[in-house]
């Protein structure tokens, strides 16, 4: 049976960008994820553990792009929880900007 969990508004600090301030002080990231996953009847799939999963790859991994980490963290999300179907991702940089928020956002199958 498919089901979706929503993850909205998560908020970390992480190394993300290609500017030299970028690369050495970390900076608010906003992550959304809608996951489908199959559900088998006996098991699930544990929200608390994505949500940990997300933030821990993201500050280790130190992407420059957003279209880089949003990729690289899909490919982590898909080996880590192989129950996953579907998976989209949305990543913006709030504070890069004083009237908008800025972001990349990508479906996978």
């Amino acid at each position: 049976m498919p089901y979706e969990i929503v993850l909205e508004d998560l908020c970390l600090e992480a190394i993300i960008g290609v500017l030299p301030r970028e690369r050495e002080q970390a900076q608010r990231l906003q992550v959304e994820a809608r996951i489908g996953y199959e559900r088998d009847g006996k098991g699930f799939l544990d929200y608390a553990q994505v949500r940990e999963s997300i933030i821990t790859h993201l500050q280790q991994a130190r992407y420059e792009l957003l279209e880089q980490a949003c990729d690289g963290l899909a490919a982590w999300l898909y080996a880590s929880f192989s129950p996953i179907t579907t998976l989209t991702l949305t990543l913006k940089k709030p504070d890069v900007f004083v009237d908008c928020c800025v972001g990349v956002c990508r479906s996978y199958p």
